[in-house]
């Protein structure tokens, strides 16, 4: 009887958080985020391609109520590029992750919804064989998801020998959902003229699945 009260307990601290993509099983809990991309034919008008769409597993132990709980995260990640660039590298990138709202107690167990921004640009733009520092430039706003999305452009700087370049990012909510949406834009300061045109379009065209429809 207190293994099945505190089981009740646990699971009323998470179903509180409203998310749709919530299963418990025993000790173990599972928090599946829904599916967002961007629409195929934004993405072909831009050039760009899909290149991966995957599923990230995140687990960690918490004790609420005095139980010990499994707790497994799955974000989804789909990552577009544009070919062109030196050596085979990607011309530009964009990538979208959703996240679901895994709340304990209060406490959003996946560490990517809990990040600044200036984590996420070195997690999700930092990758370029140096190491970067990115400066804040403007904020714009695009009409997506169901509603209207910040977008805040900073221009990052290497260290190395790779070229400046401007990073979009984007964090909202898809409308009616308590998942998040995180999506970055990747390219060279030269080619701001041609991109800021793609990436916006992109961003504006981005197609968000619940958990059960994906």
């Amino acid at each position: 009887m207190r293994r099945l009260t505190a089981l009740l307990l646990v699971a009323g601290l998470v179903l509180t958080a409203g998310c749709s993509g919530i299963s418990v099983s025993g000790d173990r809990i599972e928090f599946d985020a829904g599916q967002t991309v961007v629409d195929e034919a934004a993405a072909a008008d831009a050039g760009y391609e899909l290149q991966e769409s995957r599923t990230e597993e995140l687990n960690e132990t918490v004790s609420p109520a005095g139980r010990e709980m499994q707790i497994v995260v799955r974000n989804h990640v789909a990552v577009y590029e544009k070919t062109g660039g030196p050596e085979g590298m990607a011309a530009a990138s964009v990538g979208v992750v959703t996240m679901p709202d895994a709340s304990v107690a209060g406490r959003n167990l996946n560490p990517v919804a809990s990040m600044n921004e200036t984590e996420l640009l070195q997690q999700f733009a930092g990758d370029t064989g140096g190491s970067l520092e990115f400066e804040r430039q403007e904020r714009y706003t695009v009409r997506t998801l169901g509603g209207e999305a910040n977008v805040t452009v900073y221009r990052a700087t290497s260290d190395g020998d790779q070229p400046d370049a401007y990073v979009h990012l984007l964090r909202d909510s898809p409308s009616g959902s308590d998942d998040a949406v995180l999506a970055y834009a990747m390219y060279p300061v030269q080619a701001e003229e041609i991109e800021r045109d793609n990436v916006e379009e992109m961003l504006s065209s981005l197609v968000y699945s619940a958990p059960d429809d994906s």
